[in-house]
């Protein structure tokens, strides 16, 4: 193979390597058999090489063309006639060096011509030269485009990994957030809960420890009133104090009184009869039905279990009675006003507007605006003077001026969702304590106020400054 031949080789290799030619055929050039080659042998007559010589004052004529047209390269002295010089054939490490550009390897001996003249055994290196040690234009083209498309597929990949991370980090820093805000939140709810905990406490301990006082618990200074009135704790909680004897009660009922109830909250007088019939179908023990009533068929057509036919255990049963189910709502502010006693005794003292209203149906605007003004005073102590300033039946065997044993405690601090409700009894020589725990619920919580406010409430007595009165600001919930 000669050196033109091993450059096309070489190039064509190039091709194949980026995909472009399937294979290197021979040149046509090595395919044809010249005159100087033998059949049958791999020899190759010396080709003879044109010189000029020094002598000759005549143009060279042309010599034989060798490859595409190029001609032989010119004489070295520019001169004399041309004489033929035997050309060996080169190694094919020489022309591998050729045909790339370099030079060949140290150790090849430079080519003698026979004759007068002499020149270097080394091919000129010239423009056709550099261009066959090049891959053609094709090749390089191609080699380019495989580099754009490599380099263009790579950043897309980057970029993509790049969103992919960006979006991964940035669900990661929410759910760390998301994560933050909920462990804030358990903190917040388990300090509410704790200060709630401890206003139940504190409560339970005064109430346990403090004498009777028409309105409340205390000491004659600080007084603890049960009207439901709500106080403000040294943690921040609320606490109302509610007294049984100012509520009526569902089991020793005082039907009138529960009907006026009923009709001043915005209930038809017709509603409210059936209210209170269904009520006392709900406790006798008897089977038989009041007009407006209703006994065990009429709960297991719609469903329910049939009525207890005793004293209620709680005001939550109001709730699955015919009739007071159809307005939850209703039912469960009257219930606040309530309560499960089985004795129907009453002190004006710690009852609310509303209950007072309704014990004392009968009562002219005036007489209840003087009963009030006395409440707010801390005079209605006995019961004959207090009858004789108000003009109201307060001497009879159920009116008591102190409050009972029993009372419901409503605790709430900033940042849970409800209140809660314990019905507490006192029992000072109880063999399980000083107190039980009848029952606990929930509650709803206050209305919202502003911090102003809400700072404005009484403080609690046990956090109060013993020379003041922590009742002054008397607010009636």
């Amino acid at each position: 193979m000669g050196p033109r031949a091993a450059g096309l080789c070489l190039a064509r290799a190039g091709q194949r390597a980026h995909g472009l030619l399937g294979r290197c055929p021979a040149p046509a050039a090595e395919k044809r058999r010249g005159p100087g080659r033998r059949r049958g042998g791999d020899r190759q007559r010396p080709t003879a090489t044109r010189l000029r010589a020094p002598h000759a004052g005549r143009e060279p004529a042309p010599g034989p063309r060798s490859g595409r047209g190029a001609r032989d390269p010119p004489a070295l002295d520019g001169g004399g006639p041309v004489v033929s010089v035997p050309r060996r054939r080169r190694p094919l490490a020489e022309g591998l060096a050729a045909a790339g550009g370099g030079r060949a390897p140290a150790s090849s001996a430079p080519t003698r011509p026979r004759g007068p003249g002499r020149v270097s055994g080394r091919p000129p290196v010239g423009v056709g030269a550099r261009q066959r040690a090049q891959p053609p234009p094709l090749a390089r083209l191609g080699g380019l485009m495989m580099r754009k498309q490599q380099s263009g597929y790579v950043l897309i990949l980057v970029l993509g990994l790049l969103a992919v991370g960006s979006f991964v980090a940035l669900r990661f820093a929410e759910r760390n957030d998301a994560l933050r805000r909920q462990v804030l939140g358990f903190d917040e709810m388990a300090q509410a809960q704790a200060d709630a905990a401890t206003a139940w406490s504190v409560t339970r301990y005064w109430m346990a420890t403090q004498g009777l006082q028409p309105m409340g618990h205390g000491d004659g200074i600080r007084v603890l009133r049960e009207d439901g009135r709500w106080y403000l704790t040294a943690e921040g909680a609320q606490v109302a104090v509610q007294d049984h004897r100012g509520l009526l009660s569902v089991n020793a009922l005082d039907r009138n009184a529960l009907i006026q109830l009923l009709v001043n909250d915005g209930l038809p007088l017709g509603t409210a009869q059936a209210w209170l019939d269904v009520l006392q179908d709900y406790e006798d023990p008897d089977s038989l039905r009041r007009i407006n009533g209703a006994e065990a068929d009429d709960y297991r057509a719609q469903g329910r279990s049939g009525p207890r036919n005793d004293w209620l255990l709680s005001l939550a049963e109001l709730e699955q009675m015919p009739g007071w189910r159809d307005d939850l709502v209703r039912t469960r502010r009257i219930a606040r006003w309530l309560h499960t006693a089985i004795n129907n005794q009453f002190n004006p003292n710690t009852a609310p507007l509303p209950v007072l209203r309704a014990r004392y149906a009968g009562a002219t605007p005036e007489q209840l605006t003087a009963l009030e003004g006395l409440r707010a005073a801390d005079l209605l102590r006995e019961n004959r003077a207090a009858g004789r300033a108000t003009g109201l039946l307060m001497d009879d065997e159920q009116t008591l001026l102190v409050p009972g044993f029993t009372s419901r405690v409503t605790v709430w601090a900033p940042g849970l969702p409800q209140a809660l409700d314990y019905n507490l009894q006192l029992t000072p020589a109880g063999q399980d304590g000083p107190w039980l725990v009848r029952e606990h619920q929930l509650a709803p919580r206050p209305l919202p106020l502003d911090e102003p406010t809400r700072r404005a409430l009484p403080r609690f007595p046990l956090d109060a400054d013993p020379g003041s009165n922590p009742s002054a600001p008397a607010a009636s919930r």
